[in-house]
Protein backbone atom coordinates (compact mmCIF):
# COMPACT_ATOMS: atom_id res chain seq x y z
CA UNK A 1 0.00 0.00 0.00
CA UNK A 2 1.47 3.42 -1.07
CA UNK A 3 1.78 6.37 1.25
CA UNK A 4 -0.79 7.99 -0.73
CA UNK A 5 -3.49 4.92 -0.04
CA UNK A 6 -2.79 4.80 3.46
CA UNK A 7 -3.49 8.46 4.03
CA UNK A 8 -6.94 8.25 2.05
CA UNK A 9 -7.62 5.14 4.51
CA UNK A 10 -6.26 7.90 7.64
CA UNK A 11 -8.70 10.26 6.20
CA UNK A 12 -11.83 8.31 5.68
CA UNK A 13 -11.48 7.09 8.32
CA UNK A 14 -11.08 10.46 10.46
CA UNK A 15 -13.99 11.56 8.45
CA UNK A 16 -16.10 8.65 9.57
CA UNK A 17 -15.57 9.30 13.48
CA UNK A 18 -16.29 12.65 13.18
CA UNK A 19 -19.14 12.80 11.73
CA UNK A 20 -20.45 10.00 14.05
CA UNK A 21 -19.56 11.33 17.51
CA UNK A 22 -18.01 8.35 18.15
CA UNK A 23 -15.85 8.56 21.18
CA UNK A 24 -14.84 5.73 23.13
CA UNK A 25 -14.90 1.68 22.15
CA UNK A 26 -14.00 -0.64 19.37
CA UNK A 27 -14.61 -0.38 16.01
CA UNK A 28 -13.57 -1.57 12.49
CA UNK A 29 -13.42 -0.44 8.69
CA UNK A 30 -12.75 -2.50 6.02
CA UNK A 31 -11.29 -0.73 2.29
CA UNK A 32 -11.05 -1.37 -0.87
CA UNK A 33 -7.38 -0.06 -1.94
CA UNK A 34 -6.91 -0.12 -5.44
CA UNK A 35 -4.55 1.86 -8.27
CA UNK A 36 -7.03 4.94 -8.08
CA UNK A 37 -7.44 5.48 -4.02
CA UNK A 38 -9.27 3.57 -1.39
CA UNK A 39 -12.79 3.13 -0.29
CA UNK A 40 -14.58 2.60 2.73
CA UNK A 41 -16.85 -0.76 2.23
CA UNK A 42 -17.35 -1.33 5.46
CA UNK A 43 -17.67 0.02 9.42
CA UNK A 44 -18.74 -1.75 12.63
CA UNK A 45 -18.68 0.51 15.50
CA UNK A 46 -18.58 -1.35 18.94
CA UNK A 47 -16.89 -4.72 17.85
CA UNK A 48 -13.59 -6.01 16.55
CA UNK A 49 -12.99 -7.03 13.09
CA UNK A 50 -13.21 -10.95 12.84
CA UNK A 51 -10.11 -13.51 12.40
CA UNK A 52 -7.53 -13.28 14.59
CA UNK A 53 -7.65 -9.27 15.67
CA UNK A 54 -9.34 -10.14 19.03
CA UNK A 55 -6.34 -12.83 19.82
CA UNK A 56 -3.47 -10.44 18.19
CA UNK A 57 -4.22 -7.70 20.39
CA UNK A 58 -4.29 -9.67 23.57
CA UNK A 59 -1.34 -11.33 22.53
CA UNK A 60 0.34 -7.72 21.17
CA UNK A 61 0.07 -7.06 25.22
CA UNK A 62 0.44 -10.27 26.95
CA UNK A 63 -3.29 -10.55 27.06
CA UNK A 64 -5.88 -13.55 27.60
CA UNK A 65 -8.27 -12.78 24.48
CA UNK A 66 -10.99 -13.21 27.10
CA UNK A 67 -9.66 -9.54 28.93
CA UNK A 68 -10.15 -7.82 25.10
CA UNK A 69 -13.22 -9.95 24.43
CA UNK A 70 -14.55 -8.62 27.82
CA UNK A 71 -13.47 -4.58 27.17
CA UNK A 72 -14.97 -4.76 23.90
CA UNK A 73 -18.51 -5.89 25.17
CA UNK A 74 -17.97 -2.89 28.24
CA UNK A 75 -17.35 -0.40 26.06
CA UNK A 76 -20.39 -1.52 23.76
CA UNK A 77 -22.93 -1.99 26.39
CA UNK A 78 -21.97 1.09 29.25
CA UNK A 79 -20.32 3.52 26.81
CA UNK A 80 -20.59 6.35 29.45
CA UNK A 81 -18.70 4.08 32.54
CA UNK A 82 -15.39 4.18 33.37
CA UNK A 83 -13.98 1.19 31.84
CA UNK A 84 -10.80 0.70 32.48
CA UNK A 85 -8.84 -0.83 29.33
CA UNK A 86 -6.72 -3.66 30.21
CA UNK A 87 -3.24 -2.73 28.11
CA UNK A 88 -0.71 -1.62 30.33
CA UNK A 89 2.46 -2.82 28.57
CA UNK A 90 4.53 -1.81 25.81
CA UNK A 91 3.07 -3.52 22.56
CA UNK A 92 5.01 -5.92 20.53
CA UNK A 93 4.60 -7.01 17.11
CA UNK A 94 1.84 -9.54 16.48
CA UNK A 95 0.50 -11.29 13.09
CA UNK A 96 -2.29 -13.52 11.77
CA UNK A 97 -1.92 -15.37 8.49
CA UNK A 98 -5.32 -16.89 7.21
CA UNK A 99 -4.59 -19.66 4.95
CA UNK A 100 -5.53 -22.35 2.32
CA UNK A 101 -4.53 -24.49 -0.52
CA UNK A 102 -3.27 -22.88 -3.47
CA UNK A 103 -5.60 -25.35 -6.11
CA UNK A 104 -9.11 -26.46 -5.34
CA UNK A 105 -9.44 -29.65 -3.73
CA UNK A 106 -10.97 -31.77 -0.85
CA UNK A 107 -9.45 -30.86 1.98
CA UNK A 108 -8.53 -34.12 4.01
CA UNK A 109 -6.37 -33.47 6.85
CA UNK A 110 -4.20 -30.78 8.64
CA UNK A 111 -0.52 -31.42 10.19
CA UNK A 112 0.73 -28.44 12.70
CA UNK A 113 3.92 -28.41 14.35
CA UNK A 114 4.69 -29.80 17.79
CA UNK A 115 5.28 -27.49 20.48
CA UNK A 116 3.83 -24.47 18.05
CA UNK A 117 4.27 -21.27 20.14
CA UNK A 118 1.22 -19.98 18.35
CA UNK A 119 -3.08 -19.80 18.52
CA UNK A 120 -4.53 -21.73 15.61
CA UNK A 121 -8.10 -21.87 14.70
CA UNK A 122 -9.16 -24.46 12.36
CA UNK A 123 -12.08 -22.83 10.24
CA UNK A 124 -12.82 -25.54 7.43
CA UNK A 125 -13.64 -29.34 8.64
CA UNK A 126 -12.36 -32.62 6.91
CA UNK A 127 -14.01 -33.74 4.16
CA UNK A 128 -15.17 -30.34 2.89
CA UNK A 129 -14.57 -28.90 -0.60
CA UNK A 130 -12.46 -25.76 -0.32
CA UNK A 131 -11.53 -23.35 -3.12
CA UNK A 132 -8.13 -21.77 -4.19
CA UNK A 133 -7.05 -19.78 -1.64
CA UNK A 134 -7.84 -15.90 -3.17
CA UNK A 135 -11.20 -16.75 -4.32
CA UNK A 136 -13.72 -15.70 -1.62
CA UNK A 137 -13.63 -16.36 2.04
CA UNK A 138 -14.60 -19.75 2.29
CA UNK A 139 -11.36 -20.49 1.12
CA UNK A 140 -9.64 -20.33 4.66
CA UNK A 141 -8.94 -23.59 6.29
CA UNK A 142 -7.42 -22.48 9.43
CA UNK A 143 -5.67 -19.04 11.13
CA UNK A 144 -2.34 -18.90 12.89
CA UNK A 145 -1.99 -16.06 14.80
CA UNK A 146 0.57 -14.79 17.65
CA UNK A 147 3.77 -12.74 18.00
CA UNK A 148 5.06 -12.31 14.69
CA UNK A 149 8.42 -14.84 15.18
CA UNK A 150 6.15 -17.62 16.20
CA UNK A 151 4.18 -17.26 13.62
CA UNK A 152 6.61 -17.42 11.04
CA UNK A 153 8.44 -19.95 12.23
CA UNK A 154 4.57 -22.03 12.30
CA UNK A 155 3.87 -21.74 9.23
CA UNK A 156 6.46 -22.80 7.36
CA UNK A 157 5.94 -26.27 9.32
CA UNK A 158 1.84 -26.26 8.54
CA UNK A 159 1.05 -29.37 6.16
CA UNK A 160 -2.16 -29.22 4.42
CA UNK A 161 -3.41 -32.83 3.19
CA UNK A 162 -6.31 -32.19 0.26
CA UNK A 163 -6.71 -34.82 -2.87
CA UNK A 164 -4.50 -37.35 -1.79
CA UNK A 165 -1.46 -34.91 -1.76
CA UNK A 166 0.20 -32.69 1.19
CA UNK A 167 0.22 -29.29 0.30
CA UNK A 168 2.22 -25.70 2.27
CA UNK A 169 -0.38 -23.53 3.17
CA UNK A 170 -0.89 -20.63 0.64
CA UNK A 171 -1.70 -17.04 1.91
Amino acid sequence: MSVDQRDQCRKGLEYLISRTGFQRGYFHVEFIVHSRGAAIIDANVGRLGGGSVGEQIADSFDLDPIDVYQHTIQCSIFPNALNVAPYRSERVATLGVLYGVQTRGVFEELMLPANMNARHTQILDTGQLVPEMGLNNWAWIGILSGRTPNVEEAIRRVRIRANGKWHSPCY
